[in-house]
């Protein structure tokens, strides 16, 4: 009996000794893949396209801009409108043009190494108007916190193949982290009124101002869009979903089976706002 204890003994200090072991993981950085950020819409702003350079996995550091690129907005009416990077060095490139609806775009892009780089056309199509805006408080509960909520009515044209992403502003910021990513299809609502829709999950408090911005995205966008959420945000269990590379819709003309990262979109906007009274 004694024997046995010790040899217990031996076997859990080992375990825990084990533990402590540090691992050096030699993982490959990987070829850099060009970034690219953007979308036209027909709001009276300008367009703007973040194009960055992807960075090693263990670093701290920003992806790095891609500076000094020819940036090219096309359209299938023969419109090629050059890009300016502002302010210079930064990646960010910016055209005062907006866009159209019924109309299709593509970007060209050609980097300092000589690389090019063309988007698939997105076709900008109309998106329903924002009926109404309004708040709503709520108690807290097991799933949600005290505060006020803002919903949105508005109508689903009749006829299927529609996507929609819904963006939320607090005092002008953005959500945007996965968990904030809100999009759906027409599958079950076409051609329904769409009535007290939650467009958020975290609640306002009396002063702030919430914006909702309602878009028409194309199918590409909202399965990229449903891919990110997918691998950012269900992941820690075993049920995530198994890994696969996040595919844009940006490819390169001399290998269009090599993509970059990212994706150019096109989209109408209806949007609304209140500041929580």
């Amino acid at each position: 009996m004694i024997k046995y204890y010790k040899i217990a003994i031996v076997v859990l200090a080992s375990l825990f000794y084990s533990c402590e072991e540090v691992i050096d993981l030699n993982i490959a950085e990987g070829d850099v893949q060009l970034v690219v950020d953007g979308w036209i819409t027909d709001l009276a702003e300008p367009t703007q396209i973040n194009l960055t350079y992807s960075a090693p996995y263990f670093s701290s550091n920003a992806n790095p801009p891609a500076v000094n690129a020819i940036v090219v907005l096309r359209t299938a009416n023969g419109l090629n409108d050059t890009l300016v990077e502002t302010p210079v060095g930064s990646g960010m490139y910016e055209t005062a043009t907006t866009g159209q609806v019924g109309e299709t775009y593509n970007l060209y892009i050609k980097t300092t190494d000589g690389e090019e780089y063309a988007s698939i056309p997105e076709e900008l199509v109309s998106v329903p108007v924002i009926d109404s805006i309004f708040q709503e408080f709520r108690e807290e509960t097991l799933f949600e916190d005290e505060g006020y909520y803002i919903q949105i009515n508005t109508k689903e044209p009749v006829g299927l193949g529609d996507y929609y992403r819904w963006k939320f502003y607090i005092n002008d910021t953005l959500l945007n982290a996965p968990e904030d990513l809100l999009y759906a299809d027409d599958e079950f609502v076409d051609g329904n009124d769409i009535n007290a829709f939650d467009v958020h999950f975290d609640p306002l408090k009396i002063g702030d101002k919430g914006r909702v911005e309602q878009l028409s995205i194309s199918k590409n966008a909202y399965e990229f869009i449903a891919l990110v959420q997918e691998q950012t945000l269900f992941v820690g269990s075993i049920f995530d979903f198994p890994a696969s590379p996040i595919k844009g819709n940006i490819f390169k003309l001399n290998n269009p089976d090599e993509t970059a990262l990212g994706f150019f979109g096109a989209s109408s906007v209806s949007a609304e706002e209140l500041v929580i009274q």
